[in-house]
């Protein structure tokens, strides 16, 4: 049987942006790895798993929650950095921004 890790081996992304995924599913994490391996592969996936992110974080900013935004940032920057079909102007700026005050 393939552990979850070996699973999360087979797929395109990392630990952390198959966590944000159950997060935002919400989902096991073994789940969301096939959720995400499977539609990784088609041209909507990287502008839903970019928007997905930007979304999450921008719910734990608004709660204060800034661990768990630092984590989003850096899952949202590891996405951007290494993913070769991210493109800013299709997929949005490359920078996290915090929502406008009253906002949200």
């Amino acid at each position: 049987m393939l552990t979850l890790e070996g699973s999360i081996a087979l797929c395109d992304l990392s630990e952390d942006e198959i966590g944000a995924i159950a997060k935002h599913a919400p989902v096991p994490d073994r789940l969301a790895v096939a959720l995400a391996n499977d539609p990784f592969h088609t041209p909507e996936a990287v502008p839903m798993i970019h928007r997905m992110t930007i979304d999450d974080l921008a719910r734990t900013v608004r709660h204060g929650n800034l661990a768990h935004s630092a984590m989003l940032k850096a899952v949202l920057r590891h996405f951007i950095e290494t993913h070769p079909a991210y493109n800013p102007t299709r997929h949005g700026p490359r920078r996290v921004t915090q929502p406008p005050e009253g906002k949200g």
